[in-house]
């Protein structure tokens, strides 16, 4: 990279936070700063479960919670 940009085949530019939406997974945000990232991404915010997304069962969730007090009592 740097062999580029001292070729000036590659030009590096500054992009503020409040711009650049990397920041997005690497720093915790305010609900508005999230959503103008997501805007500049051409994404939304959605509530609710996606019908595509895997369901557990019963069985599953209380294994589950058994492996956790388990855990958390030390055995």
């Amino acid at each position: 990279m740097q062999d580029l940009v001292r070729s000036k085949t590659c030009r590096l530019f500054k992009v503020l936070g409040t711009e650049n939406p990397a920041d997005l997974m690497t720093k915790p945000l305010a609900r508005t700063e999230i959503d103008g990232h997501l805007g500049r991404l051409g994404l939304s915010r959605a509530t609710g479960r996606a019908e595509t997304a895997p369901r557990a069962d019963a069985a599953v969730d209380a294994t589950l919670a058994d492996r956790g007090a388990r855990q958390r009592s030390g055995r």
